[in-house]
């Protein structure tokens, strides 16, 4: 029996994004996972991203924490995004 749930992050450098990378590493971790759910925690400034886990089937949630993100020292609000697999 899997866990509950795993939470999943990724990157992808700039001169690869659009080509469909981050959809990859989503539907791989999809299909590997013994979890119940999937989660992952997104920047609102991160359109790309937002955009990314809503195509492969993930709802964004209301809970929202502010983060520091690694290019700078500005917060910004990162949204819950969960994916129920199993």
């Amino acid at each position: 029996m899997g866990s509950v749930a795993e939470e999943i992050g990724y990157g992808v450098l700039a001169a690869y994004s659009g080509r469909g990378i981050g959809s990859a590493i989503i539907r791989y971790a999809t299909e590997v996972s013994n979890a119940f759910v999937l989660c992952a925690w997104v920047s609102d400034k991160n359109r790309a991203s937002e955009r990314c886990f809503e195509k492969n089937g993930f709802d964004k949630l209301a809970a929202k924490e502010q983060r520091m993100m690694s290019s700078g020292n500005a917060l910004h609000d990162f949204f819950y995004w969960v994916k129920v697999i199993r």
